[in-house]
């Protein structure tokens, strides 16, 4: 199934390449089939989340940091493109691909 991927992209690629540790970042992904289809989910570190919730604790968001949600958010341990790309395509083996991921076109 590794061949219905055409392409990844990550929304923060220039981040994650200056970055390295790749242990508190996030992006947003988009993956393009070969069909032309292309699906949208956001990953982030168990790190990140930690950072994202002493920010809110600061400024204020999400009822001062008592909870976090994005729709499509995938947990990560590393968030740079090798790791990205070997999960996804364990998702498309496992076939939770679609359950993680939704359509954007």
């Amino acid at each position: 199934m590794k061949k219905e991927v055409l392409k990844i992209y990550l929304s923060s690629e220039k981040e994650i390449q200056s970055q390295k540790s790749h242990s508190d970042l996030h992006t947003d992904v988009i993956v393009e089939m070969e069909t032309g289809n292309k699906f949208i989910a956001s990953f982030f570190t168990y790190q990140n989340l930690e950072t994202l919730k002493s920010i809110h604790q600061q400024k204020g968001g999400f009822l001062n940091g008592k909870y976090f949600w994005v729709k499509g958010m995938l947990m990560v341990d590393k968030c740079n493109r090798e790791s990205i790309e070997l999960v996804i395509h364990d998702l498309i083996e496992e076939g939770d691909f679609y359950r993680v991921f939704r359509k954007i076109t």
